[in-house]
């Protein structure tokens, strides 16, 4: 079969029908497989909305783009050089998942976590009448499980802070942590008075 090597002559390149495949070299790393291939439009995946469609540009016209912009030595140099990028493109690709998964389960674990001392907390002060008065019945704690606060300074002052909306203002709760992260003490905090009202 003649295998005429037709590479590298831009718009004036016959593309092979072998090589009218995707690819995944370059669906995956977009702008770096562009640079190497002399296909420079995938720098458009640096384009806010662009880089949506970019990558999928690529996969289907990645082989014909590669093959138009570079010249290669022959047709088994091409196609060579395209499965090592898909191998580099899936070798990214999974690390990126590794990666995400890992960045999700932590966020979970982390809401978790402000949720069930937000809920533990919650307990605790309502036992004191107090802080019941000031809280009423429709409080409204701000942003728990979200924004909550704990932190560890590594000396054993860990802390968790929320603030809540009460029938008569905004209180700061400050709970502290031990080592196991139980509730050690608790002191709430009414916003616009000098007050400490310790609970635990």
């Amino acid at each position: 079969m003649e295998n005429l090597n037709t590479s590298g002559h831009g718009d004036f390149t016959t593309i092979p029908l072998e090589i009218k495949k995707w690819n995944w070299g370059a669906f995956w790393l977009t702008w770096i497989w562009g640079i190497s291939n002399r296909s420079y439009i995938a720098l458009l995946a640096f384009l806010p909305i662009a880089n949506l469609v970019v990558p999928f540009y690529l996969g289907a016209k990645g082989n014909e783009l590669a093959w138009s912009n570079k010249q290669w030595i022959d047709m088994e140099d091409f196609k060579t050089t395209q499965r090592k990028w898909a191998r580099a493109g899936w070798t990214f690709a999974i690390i990126l998942t590794i990666i995400i998964g890992l960045k999700l389960h932590n966020n979970y674990k982390t809401y978790k976590f402000n949720v069930s001392i937000t809920n533990q907390t919650l307990i605790e002060i309502r036992k004191n009448h107090e802080v019941s008065e000031l809280m009423g019945e429709h409080y409204k704690v701000m942003d728990s499980g979200r924004s909550a606060v704990s932190i560890d300074f590594g000396i054993g002052g860990k802390f968790f802070i929320i603030t809540i909306q009460g029938k008569d203002g905004y209180m700061l709760v400050h709970a502290d942590l031990d080592d196991k992260d139980n509730i050690k003490s608790i002191t709430v905090s009414p916003f616009g008075s000098d007050r400490t009202i310790q609970v635990k």
